[in-house]
C-alpha cells in the first residue's frame, strides 16, 4: 500500500530546480500506479501551479480511467488562466489518452463546451480529441476550426477532419421529424440546444429547414440565419437579399449581410451591390459593420476601397472582420486598389506597434494575406509592397499570424528561379533586421522562409550579415549549400571567409566541397 505522505514527498519535488530529480520524482509516481491517482488528483487542487504540470503528466503516464474526470474538471475550471496553460495543454492529451469507448459521449459533452477555451493549444487538442471520436456529430465544430485564428488549431483540424471523414453520420441518435427539430431549436438553450443544431446540419434537408426558420420573422430567426452560415450553401445568397429588408432586428439584419459576405467572392450583382451600399448608411454599427465586410468581398472597386477607408479607423474587431474577409474575397485581378491596400496596411501597422491588440495584429496579418493574392514577381511596383511588408515585420517576433502572412506573401513576390535579386532591389540597414531575427527562429518553417528571403533579398554589404549567418554553420546541409554558402561567398569579408573555411571541414561532403569552392 503507497503511503500518501511519500506521495506528497514526491508531489514537492516535480518543481525541483534539479531536472534529474522532477524525473526521478515523476517515474516513481507513476510506478506507483493506480494507487497514487486518488494523491495525485488532489494535490491537483491544492498544489503551487508550478506542480500541476508534474501531476498531470503523471496521471496521464499511469492512464487510470479514474483521473479522466478530475482532468476534464481541472481543464473547466482552469479557464482563462495563463500561468496554467501548459498544464492544461498536457491535461487535454491526458484526457485523450486515458478516455475509453465508454467515456465517449461523457468526452464529446466535455468537447463540445470547451471548443471556444481562449488556449489555442488547448482548442487545438479539442478538435484532435473530436477526430479521435469517430463521431459524425463533430464534423461541424472540426470544419469551424480549419479557419481558426491560430495555425495550430488549423493543423490539428485539418487532421480531424481527415479522420471523421468516413465517421458514421447514424451517432446522430435522434429520429426527430424536421418539424420536431425545428420545434426543439426554437425553443431549447445551452449544450442541448448544441445537439439539435448539428443534428439539423447533418440532415439532406438542412438547408430547407433553416430557411424555414429564417421566413418565421420570429425568434428563431436570428438562429436559422446562423444555421445557414454554416451550412455553406450558395442559395443562401438569395435568401439574405430577399430577407433583409423584411427584417427588424437589428442584429437580423447584420446576419443576412454576414450571410452575404460568406459567400461574395468579388462576384456581387447589381442588386447585391444596393443592398450593401443601403447597409453601409445604416446608423446601427453592427450593421454598418457588417456591410463593410460584404464590400470588400463584393468586388466592386469603389466598394472595397470604401472599405479599406473605414478599416484603418474602426474598432479593432471590425478591422479584423473586415480585413479577414478582404483576404478571403479580394478577386485577384484588384491590382488597381494596391496603394489602397498598402495606405491601409501603413496605418494598422503604425496602430499595432501602440497598441498590440489580437484583434488588430490579426488584422494586420490579413491585410498582408490580401496583398499576396494580387503581387507576383512581374507585379508593377512590387519592390515597394516588399517593402511595405518588411516594414510590417517591425516588432512582430512575438506576432505568428503577421510572421506568417509575411513570409509567406514575400516568397509569393519572388521569381521562380529563386535566385538573388539585383542590386537595385535588394534592401538593407534596419529595414532587414526583423528578417535576419528569424534564420535562427525556434520554428524551423520560419526559418526556412526567412533564409530564403534573405538570400533573395538581402544585400550582401548589409552590416553584421555574415555574423548572423554564423549561427546558421550547424544547421543541415541543404541550406547550408543552397543559401548559406553562396550567401558568405557574395559577402566576401573577412567574417565571410573565416566561415567559409569552417564550413570546408563539415562533416557533411556535399557541404565541404561547396565551401570549398566558394573560397577558390
Amino acid at each position: 500500500m503507497v503511503d500518501r505522505s511519500d506521495i506528497a514527498q514526491l508531489v514537492r519535488q516535480l518543481d525541483h530546480p534539479d531536472v534529474p530529480t522532477r524525473r526521478e520524482a515523476l517515474d516513481t509516481l507513476v510506478e506507483f500506479g493506480p494507487q497514487a491517482v486518488d494523491p495525485l488528483v488532489a494535490s491537483l487542487e491544492v498544489t503551487d501551479p508550478d506542480r500541476r504540470e508534474g501531476i498531470v503528466r503523471a496521471l496521464g503516464r499511469i492512464g487510470d480511467s479514474d483521473a479522466l474526470l478530475p482532468l476534464m474538471r481541472y481543464v473547466f475550471d482552469t479557464r482563462g488562466e495563463p500561468q496554467e496553460s501548459d498544464a492544461r495543454g498536457l491535461a487535454m492529451q491526458s484526457i485523450m489518452k486515458i478516455a475509453g469507448p465508454d467515456d465517449a459521449e461523457r468526452l464529446f459533452e466535455f468537447l463540445v463546451d470547451m471548443r471556444g477555451d481562449d488556449d489555442p493549444f488547448v482548442r487545438g487538442y479539442i478538435i484532435e480529441a473530436f477526430g479521435r471520436l469517430d463521431d459524425a456529430r463533430a464534423r461541424p465544430f472540426v470544419d469551424e476550426a480549419r479557419n481558426d485564428s491560430a495555425e495550430f488549431v488549423q493543423e490539428c483540424a485539418d487532421r480531424a477532419w481527415a479522420a471523421l471523414e468516413h465517421a458514421d453520420s447514424d451517432s446522430l441518435r435522434s429520429t426527430l421529424s424536421g418539424r420536431e427539430l425545428l420545434e426543439e431549436i426554437r425553443e431549447t438553450r445551452g449544450a442541448e440546444l448544441d445537439y439539435y443544431t448539428e443534428e439539423l446540419l447533418s440532415r439532406d434537408d438542412a438547408f430547407d429547414l433553416a430557411v424555414r426558420l429564417v421566413r418565421e420573422h420570429g425568434r428563431a430567426t436570428a438562429r436559422g440565419l446562423q444555421l445557414l452560415r454554416r451550412i455553406d450553401d450558395p442559395r443562401a445568397r438569395d435568401v439574405a437579399r430577399r430577407q433583409f429588408d423584411g427584417l427588424s432586428s437589428d442584429t437580423e439584419r447584420a446576419l443576412c449581410l454576414r450571410l452575404l459576405a460568406d459567400h461574395l467572392s468579388g462576384d456581387s450583382t447589381p442588386e447585391e451591390r444596393d443592398l450593401i451600399e443601403r447597409a453601409l448608411r445604416d446608423s446601427d454599427p453592427f450593421v454598418k459593420q457588417a456591410a463593410l465586410e460584404a464590400s470588400v468581398s463584393s468586388g466592386d472597386r469603389g466598394l472595397i476601397r470604401r472599405g479599406l477607408n473605414q478599416m484603418a479607423t474602426a474598432e479593432d474587431a471590425t478591422a479584423d472582420r473586415i480585413a479577414r474577409a478582404l483576404a478571403k474575397n479580394l478577386p485577384e485581378d484588384q491590382n488597381a486598389i494596391i496603394p489602397n491596400l498598402l495606405d491601409t496596411l501603413e496605418k494598422i501597422h503604425r496602430h499595432r506597434l501602440g497598441t498590440a491588440t489580437p484583434a488588430i495584429v490579426r488584422a494586420e496579418g490579413y491585410l498582408v494575406r490580401a496583398l499576396g493574392r494580387l503581387v507576383d514577381a512581374s507585379t508593377m511596383g512590387v519592390g515597394d509592397v516588399r517593402r511595405a511588408i518588411l516594414e510590417t515585420m517591425e516588432g512582430a517576433e512575438d506576432h505568428r499570424p503577421i510572421l506568417v502572412s509575411s513570409l509567406q506573401t514575400l516568397l509569393g513576390t519572388l521569381p521562380d528561379d529563386a535566385g538573388p535579386l539585383e542590386p537595385p532591389e535588394r534592401f538593407d540597414g534596419s529595414l532587414v533586421a526583423p528578417l535576419l531575427e528569424l534564420i535562427d527562429h525556434e520554428d524551423d518553417a520560419i526559418c526556412s522562409r526567412a533564409l530564403h528571403l534573405v538570400y533573395a533579398l538581402v544585400s550582401p554589404d548589409t552590416d553584421g550579415l555574415a555574423n548572423r549567418l554564423s549561427s546558421l554553420i550547424y544547421a543541415d546541409p541543404e541550406p547550408l549549400t543552397e543559401f548559406v554558402i553562396p550567401l558568405l561567398k557574395r559577402i566576401g569579408d573577412e567574417r565571410a571567409g573565416e566561415l567559409l573555411r569552417e564550413l570546408a571541414k563539415h562533416h557533411d561532403p556535399q557541404v565541404a566541397e561547396a565551401a570549398e569552392d566558394a573560397r577558390s
